[in-house]
Protein backbone atom coordinates (compact mmCIF):
# COMPACT_ATOMS: atom_id res chain seq x y z
CA UNK A 1 0.00 0.00 0.00
CA UNK A 2 1.20 3.50 -0.75
CA UNK A 3 0.42 6.78 1.48
CA UNK A 4 0.33 10.35 -0.13
CA UNK A 5 0.50 12.66 2.17
CA UNK A 6 0.60 16.54 2.45
CA UNK A 7 3.06 17.95 4.93
CA UNK A 8 3.06 21.64 6.20
CA UNK A 9 6.97 22.83 5.03
CA UNK A 10 8.06 26.44 6.36
CA UNK A 11 9.86 27.70 3.44
CA UNK A 12 13.24 29.31 4.03
CA UNK A 13 13.94 30.76 0.08
CA UNK A 14 12.00 31.32 -2.66
CA UNK A 15 14.03 28.23 -4.40
CA UNK A 16 12.17 25.70 -1.88
CA UNK A 17 9.24 26.01 -4.21
CA UNK A 18 8.52 23.05 -6.30
CA UNK A 19 5.57 22.38 -9.07
CA UNK A 20 2.63 21.27 -7.20
CA UNK A 21 3.53 23.13 -4.24
CA UNK A 22 0.29 25.10 -2.62
CA UNK A 23 0.25 27.77 -0.11
CA UNK A 24 -2.97 29.59 1.33
CA UNK A 25 -3.96 32.92 0.24
CA UNK A 26 -6.45 34.14 2.67
CA UNK A 27 -9.48 31.91 2.17
CA UNK A 28 -7.83 30.60 -1.31
CA UNK A 29 -5.60 27.92 -2.28
CA UNK A 30 -2.94 29.11 -5.37
CA UNK A 31 -0.50 26.13 -7.01
CA UNK A 32 3.07 26.66 -8.10
CA UNK A 33 2.82 26.47 -11.73
CA UNK A 34 6.37 26.95 -12.93
CA UNK A 35 9.98 27.88 -10.82
CA UNK A 36 11.83 30.16 -12.61
CA UNK A 37 15.07 32.26 -11.19
CA UNK A 38 12.98 35.03 -9.97
CA UNK A 39 10.33 33.69 -7.89
CA UNK A 40 7.52 30.80 -8.84
CA UNK A 41 4.70 30.99 -10.62
CA UNK A 42 1.40 30.33 -8.60
CA UNK A 43 -2.35 30.56 -10.07
CA UNK A 44 -5.70 30.36 -7.59
CA UNK A 45 -6.97 26.71 -7.81
CA UNK A 46 -10.63 28.43 -7.42
CA UNK A 47 -12.11 31.59 -9.14
CA UNK A 48 -12.15 34.65 -7.40
CA UNK A 49 -15.52 35.45 -6.41
CA UNK A 50 -16.65 38.44 -8.13
CA UNK A 51 -17.41 37.03 -12.34
CA UNK A 52 -15.59 39.71 -14.39
CA UNK A 53 -16.06 40.63 -18.02
CA UNK A 54 -13.43 41.22 -20.69
CA UNK A 55 -14.94 44.17 -21.80
CA UNK A 56 -18.02 45.75 -21.88
CA UNK A 57 -17.86 47.09 -25.85
CA UNK A 58 -15.15 45.92 -28.50
CA UNK A 59 -11.59 46.85 -28.91
CA UNK A 60 -11.37 49.17 -32.22
CA UNK A 61 -9.46 48.01 -34.77
CA UNK A 62 -7.54 51.10 -35.20
CA UNK A 63 -6.69 50.68 -31.68
CA UNK A 64 -6.12 47.09 -31.42
CA UNK A 65 -4.31 47.39 -34.60
CA UNK A 66 -1.43 50.22 -33.42
CA UNK A 67 -0.47 48.06 -30.10
CA UNK A 68 2.04 45.71 -30.55
CA UNK A 69 1.24 43.18 -27.93
CA UNK A 70 -1.29 40.94 -26.21
CA UNK A 71 -4.85 42.87 -26.29
CA UNK A 72 -5.26 41.36 -22.62
CA UNK A 73 -3.31 44.90 -22.13
CA UNK A 74 -6.06 47.20 -23.30
CA UNK A 75 -9.07 44.88 -21.32
CA UNK A 76 -11.36 46.34 -18.77
CA UNK A 77 -10.48 43.22 -16.85
CA UNK A 78 -6.80 43.65 -16.31
CA UNK A 79 -7.50 47.21 -14.90
CA UNK A 80 -10.42 46.13 -12.56
CA UNK A 81 -8.18 42.61 -11.74
CA UNK A 82 -5.06 45.12 -10.82
CA UNK A 83 -7.07 47.66 -9.05
CA UNK A 84 -9.84 44.55 -7.06
CA UNK A 85 -6.40 42.72 -6.19
CA UNK A 86 -4.35 45.60 -4.47
CA UNK A 87 -7.56 46.01 -2.86
CA UNK A 88 -8.93 42.50 -1.96
CA UNK A 89 -7.78 41.92 2.04
CA UNK A 90 -7.08 38.33 1.30
CA UNK A 91 -4.21 39.24 -0.85
CA UNK A 92 -2.66 41.16 1.50
CA UNK A 93 0.00 39.14 2.67
CA UNK A 94 1.26 38.19 -0.05
CA UNK A 95 1.38 42.08 -2.08
CA UNK A 96 5.14 42.33 -0.75
CA UNK A 97 6.18 39.22 -1.87
CA UNK A 98 4.90 39.50 -5.36
CA UNK A 99 7.35 40.01 -8.79
CA UNK A 100 5.75 41.76 -11.58
CA UNK A 101 5.29 40.19 -14.82
CA UNK A 102 7.10 41.99 -17.84
CA UNK A 103 4.95 44.53 -17.88
CA UNK A 104 4.99 45.54 -14.80
CA UNK A 105 2.06 43.86 -13.82
CA UNK A 106 1.38 41.87 -9.79
CA UNK A 107 -1.28 40.12 -11.24
CA UNK A 108 -2.58 38.54 -14.51
CA UNK A 109 -4.55 35.52 -15.97
CA UNK A 110 -3.42 32.63 -17.45
CA UNK A 111 -2.56 32.23 -21.52
CA UNK A 112 -4.03 29.58 -23.68
CA UNK A 113 -0.47 28.16 -23.77
CA UNK A 114 0.18 27.86 -20.37
CA UNK A 115 -3.73 26.37 -20.09
CA UNK A 116 -3.51 24.29 -22.83
CA UNK A 117 -0.25 24.06 -24.54
CA UNK A 118 2.00 22.36 -21.82
CA UNK A 119 3.83 25.52 -20.96
CA UNK A 120 2.61 24.33 -17.36
CA UNK A 121 2.77 20.77 -16.66
CA UNK A 122 0.07 20.42 -14.14
CA UNK A 123 -2.17 21.81 -16.66
CA UNK A 124 -1.58 18.67 -19.26
CA UNK A 125 -4.14 16.92 -16.82
CA UNK A 126 -7.77 18.24 -17.34
CA UNK A 127 -8.98 18.33 -13.97
CA UNK A 128 -6.58 21.07 -13.21
CA UNK A 129 -7.32 23.36 -15.83
CA UNK A 130 -11.31 23.48 -14.16
CA UNK A 131 -12.15 25.43 -11.18
CA UNK A 132 -15.12 26.51 -8.86
CA UNK A 133 -16.02 29.83 -6.81
CA UNK A 134 -16.81 29.49 -3.39
CA UNK A 135 -17.72 25.32 -3.65
CA UNK A 136 -20.24 25.77 -6.33
CA UNK A 137 -20.91 24.47 -9.60
CA UNK A 138 -17.81 24.30 -11.94
CA UNK A 139 -17.76 27.25 -14.35
CA UNK A 140 -15.90 28.76 -17.45
CA UNK A 141 -13.05 31.16 -17.11
CA UNK A 142 -10.92 33.68 -19.14
CA UNK A 143 -7.68 33.62 -20.74
CA UNK A 144 -5.90 36.52 -21.85
CA UNK A 145 -5.81 35.68 -25.72
CA UNK A 146 -8.21 37.19 -28.21
CA UNK A 147 -9.08 34.38 -30.51
CA UNK A 148 -8.70 34.71 -34.82
CA UNK A 149 -9.19 38.30 -36.08
CA UNK A 150 -12.14 39.56 -33.78
CA UNK A 151 -11.76 41.53 -31.20
CA UNK A 152 -14.67 41.00 -29.83
CA UNK A 153 -14.09 37.05 -28.97
CA UNK A 154 -11.48 36.16 -26.29
CA UNK A 155 -10.64 32.56 -25.38
CA UNK A 156 -11.98 30.67 -22.05
CA UNK A 157 -11.54 27.99 -20.01
CA UNK A 158 -14.80 25.67 -19.94
CA UNK A 159 -16.44 23.57 -16.84
CA UNK A 160 -15.10 20.53 -19.03
CA UNK A 161 -11.98 22.15 -18.90
CA UNK A 162 -11.89 22.87 -22.75
CA UNK A 163 -10.77 25.46 -24.60
CA UNK A 164 -13.36 28.07 -26.28
CA UNK A 165 -13.61 31.81 -27.40
CA UNK A 166 -16.52 33.51 -26.44
CA UNK A 167 -17.63 37.42 -26.58
CA UNK A 168 -15.71 39.65 -24.53
CA UNK A 169 -18.94 41.15 -22.52
CA UNK A 170 -19.82 38.16 -21.22
CA UNK A 171 -18.98 37.96 -17.70
CA UNK A 172 -16.90 34.80 -16.35
CA UNK A 173 -14.59 33.31 -13.96
CA UNK A 174 -10.87 34.54 -13.21
CA UNK A 175 -7.93 32.30 -11.88
CA UNK A 176 -5.33 34.76 -10.91
CA UNK A 177 -1.78 34.53 -11.53
CA UNK A 178 1.20 35.66 -9.89
CA UNK A 179 5.02 35.45 -9.50
CA UNK A 180 5.61 34.98 -5.56
CA UNK A 181 9.69 35.65 -5.00
CA UNK A 182 11.78 38.22 -3.20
Amino acid sequence: MNILRKQEVIMNDISDFKVGDQIKVGKYTATCQKVMDKGAVFMLDQYLDKTYRMNSEPISHDKAFNFKGNIYILSELRRELLKDFKADPEFIDILDHLVPFYNGDIVRIPSVDEMFGGDWELMTVRKNRIADRNGDDIEWGWLCNKNSDSFIFFDVVTSCGTAFRDSASNYYGVRPVFIFGR
